[in-house]
């Protein structure tokens, strides 16, 4: 609540200098570490700046990414923006919590379109109306001939979450609280080179369950002990992966 760090920033320029190939660049960043007073505190947050800056891994001060997210919503099958918004309240709510935490701030648009279809499951699905460039664009539809899903296509930055019925019911299905976030994971990084769908959403998943936490750091159990076998290696507690890997794939969706 007070926005400081309880214990002492661990991040040492010396370090991140002596590792740096170029001298020239590694002179420069010592530099400008030095020439930041603030840097010498270390136990203040984000150089006492929040607004302009995040530490999501209390290690070093980075610039808050802002990243422009653009709900596309189903004319036929929603209607209007109000309706929209109260339809994904919770599920922005919570991506908009486990993105913050990654020191990531979303800036949600609503825009009325359409897609050529409302089946998530159609791997053709694209958005034909009420994108925006330079954002990810999240077509949502109301489809209740459609079972309740989300899929995404990351190589044109679209994705697809129906709100439908479930075959023999008669209620509208509410999808996942996480599943806006589980999607803008799979457009900012965690796709085809981690392997297939499963790895990839277990990769997600994981890494979300910590950030909707509020944490940057994972447990991580050595195999003899995930096994269930006995050995004397200890549980590592390690910098969630995922923020980088989130960080690094948004920036190309970032506000300029």
């Amino acid at each position: 609540m007070q926005g400081r760090f309880t214990s002492v920033d661990p991040y040492d320029i010396n370090m991140e200098r002596q590792y740096e190939d170029d001298r020239e660049k590694a002179d420069k960043l010592l530099y400008q570490y030095l020439t930041k007073p603030l840097h010498w505190n270390r136990y203040s947050y984000a150089l006492n700046n929040p607004l302009k800056y995040a530490d999501p891994t209390g290690e070093k001060e980075d610039d808050e990414i802002v990243v422009k997210v653009n709900i596309v919503y189903g004319k036929k099958t929603i209607g209007s923006e109000e309706a929209a918004k109260r339809l994904t309240a919770r599920t922005v709510a919570d991506a908009t919590k486990t993105y913050t935490t990654a020191g990531m701030k979303l800036d949600i648009t609503y825009t009325a379109g359409s897609a050529s279809t409302n089946n998530v499951y159609d791997t053709s699905q694209h958005i034909t109306e009420g994108k925006v460039q330079g954002a990810v664009n999240i077509f949502v539809s109301n489809d209740t001939g459609d079972l309740t899903g989300g899929r995404s296509n990351t190589g044109s930055s679209e994705s697809f979450v129906n709100y439908g019925r479930a075959a023999a019911s008669t209620r509208l299905q509410q999808p996942e609280d996480d599943i806006f976030a589980h999607e803008l994971g799979h457009q900012f990084g965690v796709n085809s080179r981690f392997g297939n769908n499963l790895t990839q959403d277990n990769i997600i998943d994981r890494g979300n369950e910590y950030l909707r936490m509020g944490l940057t750091t994972v447990r991580e159990t050595p195999p003899f002990k995930r096994g269930g076998l006995l050995g004397n290696e200890p549980v590592v507690i390690k910098k969630n992966p995922i923020i980088e890997i989130y960080r690094s794939g948004a920036r190309r969706f970032a506000q300029r």
